[in-house]
């Protein structure tokens, strides 16, 4: 009897040993959103100096697209570029921009953002000036179809570097920083790019912010160094410790998850390239404002868009360090900033006061600014590190195809009514569909896609 006791008492020893090592297991393998995301170490020098610069390439690589959006309606007005040319101009760059994004992603991973990224920059340099050359819609057509080859460069590049330098918890801070520093870039570029243009004329506009970059490659060059700070790769992020070289994109293109990333950035890439090519020519044409004061308005704009993404970024990692479900978060943002997306550029389209227009202008892109942060993330959130270009490349790649379909759109509508409210209406119906649909309706649960569909991630890694 004693015997048989003393074998239960070990018997059930053995099992709460078993259950409190099972315990520690699953807290360790605890999916994100369920107390995953601790509190990390201060940033480093580097991690700062890097953010820092990458930042700024993003704020330099929107001056240099929001240059013609400021010269355009002088081209309209004095040159007589009607509506569908000013769009086909304008919707240029992200034609070229989409296709470079699908090369740009696995250059990155093969020759490395270290020399891929200054490359890049030296091409949009050096297509920025082209286009001053002279007033002719083919010249324009190859210079920015150049300048969105040079641009692909980046995201996929910084991307990258984010995921190697700054920790999980810490990389959605990093990347909206990232992304609000490319809305500094209309911020600071329009009312430069409005006072270049009063004053010197339009041709000044494209080789003023055009030597910009030339500035920030002497900065970036003896900086960045490849295997400094890099973060090694956690168990959920390394598909066990395996190396795999590039993901399939046809594989990843089998899965739902990617089609959601796909067609939310298809709707939040649309509105925001409405303001990119039309917003100045809006403020002008259609509401009479100065072109100076169009400069200085469109500055505002992108500079609130700019704080909200930081304000945004921040407030979901708070959230998330402090338990908050991953999935819920990420829905919170993408969902929310695109309904008041679409509320907002609604009511601009309707309102006829010029200051009311531009509080509803305000409005739709705080809503865009709190989306952007946690849905650019989400690749991050879904694939391993070695995966992160491939499928954010693709999401952006179709996100860009309305990023081109918008401006060019918005054109032929207006040179058809003379005016931008169907334009606007049109523009709050993508969002809406597209955004809310793709980020809210067809993502489902927010996981690595090996939690929920092995055979998909497997074969894209293969």
């Amino acid at each position: 009897m004693g015997q048989k006791r003393r074998k239960g008492v070990c018997e059930e020893a053995r099992r709460q040993q078993v259950a409190q090592i099972d315990k520690q297991i699953l807290s360790l393998k605890r999916p994100h959103g369920e107390g995953v995301f601790k509190r990390r170490a201060r940033w480093t020098g580097y991690q700062w100096a890097i953010l820092l610069l990458i930042s700024s390439a993003s704020t330099l690589s929107f001056i240099d697209r929001i240059n013609i959006s400021i010269v355009n309606p002088v081209w309209i007005m004095h040159y007589h570029l009607s509506g569908a040319q000013a769009g086909f101009v304008l919707s240029i760059f992200s034609w070229t921009y989409a296709l470079g994004l699908l090369f740009a992603g696995p250059m990155a991973m093969r020759w490395h953002q270290k020399h891929v990224l200054p490359l890049g920059m030296v091409l949009w340099t050096a297509a920025t000036w082209l286009t001053a050359l002279m007033f002719s819609v083919p010249l324009f057509t190859i210079a920015r179809s150049l300048l969105g080859i040079g641009e692909s460069t980046l995201i996929p590049s910084n991307m990258r570097i984010a995921a190697e330098i700054f920790d999980r918890a810490d990389r959605t801070k990093a990347v909206s920083a990232f992304f609000a520093g490319g809305q500094l870039g209309p911020a600071i570029g329009a009312p430069i790019a409005a006072f270049v243009l009063t004053r010197l004329g339009w041709q000044a506009v494209f080789l003023v912010t055009g030597a910009f970059s030339i500035i920030w490659l002497l900065l970036w060059l003896p900086v960045y160094r490849p295997d400094k700070g890099v973060i090694a790769e956690d168990d959920e992020a390394s598909s066990e410790g395996e190396r795999p070289q590039s993901a399939q994109w046809l594989s990843l293109l089998k899965h739902r998850k990617t089609w959601a990333l796909m067609i939310g950035q298809f709707g939040l890439l649309y509105m925001l390239y409405v303001y990119v090519t039309w917003l100045p020519s809006i403020l002008v044409l259609q509401h009479h404002i100065g072109i100076l004061s169009a400069g200085w308005f469109t500055s505002l704009i992108f500079l609130v868009n700019a704080c909200m993404m930081v304000i945004s970024g921040w407030v979901a990692d708070f959230w998330l360090q402090r338990g908050g479900n991953l999935t819920l978060v990420r829905k919170t943002f993408c969902c929310g900033g695109m309904s008041l997306a679409t509320i907002g550029i609604v009511a601009a389209a309707y309102v006829q006061n010029p200051l009311m227009t531009i509080t509803m202008f305000i409005l739709a892109i705080c809503g865009l600014g709190m989306a952007t942060p946690s849905s650019t993330i989400l690749p991050i959130d879904m694939v391993p590190r070695h995966t992160v270009a491939s499928l954010f490349g693709i999401a952006t790649f179709f996100g860009n195809i309305g990023a081109a379909i918008a401006p060019l759109l918005t054109g032929l509508v207006y040179g058809w009514t003379g005016g931008f409210q169907i334009a606007l209406l049109l523009t709050g119906a993508v969002t809406l569909v597209c955004g809310v649909g793709g980020f809210g309706l067809l993502l489902g649960k927010v996981e690595k896609f090996g939690q929920s569909d092995t055979r998909v991630v497997q074969e894209a890694l293969q």
